[in-house]
């Protein structure tokens, strides 16, 4: 029992260390994403200001034709709507601009309006397969992980449940010294068995049992997903 106790609190402490390695995962993983949210929102932000000088020369050619008499004014009316469109995209993308980099200023504990100079563009490495993202998913998953851990530490419980119904049994001696008139020197043994008779314990292997499996099962969902 006392051996079955000592591997429960190392699963535990196990266990631990895989919630805290699951926590800076997500971290890191939430960094990461800020990060190139940023890095999109900025590209977006570059791709509008083209379209924009695309939308004012579009607009000055149909201010010329109208001009001119070669197109009727209707044009001109839907080359400055293109280019009330144009300035209206390019605030909203600076404004996404300011909400992803306070984001990932908070995410990196600095003050929210701290300037960043990003280093990694999206155009960068190469994707990945299918094949080996699921390699890489099914080998580093912190949730897995942490998963793995937990189904460890329950075999441990219901090792534990399983010692809990095998009976206790206790010995001991003692030395008596000058006890007259009866003798001067004596000993004495003691054994015992402690037998469970109104609990046995093996409910509670039913109860570690069924955790167990519902465990496992969570860990073959997580994986499938």
């Amino acid at each position: 029992k006392r051996a079955s106790r000592l591997d429960l609190a190392r699963a535990t402490a196990a266990v631990s260390d895989a919630d805290l390695e699951r926590i800076l995962s997500d971290t890191r993983n939430d960094v990461r994403r800020a990060y190139f949210d940023l890095v999109a929102a900025r590209m977006r932000v570059d791709l509008l200001d083209e379209v924009r000088a695309l939308a004012d020369r579009a607009r000055t050619a149909a201010a010329a034709r109208v001009n001119a008499g070669d197109v009727p004014r209707a044009d001109l009316t839907q080359a400055e709507l293109a280019v009330a469109t144009s300035d209206s995209d390019r605030i909203a993308a600076r404004g996404d601009v300011a909400a992803a980099r306070v984001s990932l200023n908070l995410l990196l504990g600095q003050p929210a309006d701290a300037p960043l100079a990003l280093a990694d563009s999206l155009n960068d490495g190469a994707l990945v397969t299918a094949e080996a993202a699921t390699a890489m998913a099914s080998s580093s998953n912190t949730e897995l992980q942490v998963l793995d851990r937990r189904i460890e530490e329950q075999r441990m419980k219901v090792a534990l449940a399983k010692a809990m119904i095998k009976p206790d049994v206790a010995a001991g001696t003692a030395f008596t010294y000058d006890a007259e008139p009866e003798f001067k020197y004596g000993w004495r043994l003691s054994a015992g068995v402690t037998i469970p008779v109104f609990t046995s314990h093996r409910a509670t292997v039913v109860a570690e049992d069924a955790t167990l499996a519902r465990l496992v099962a969570e860990r073959q969902a997580a994986a499938a997903r």
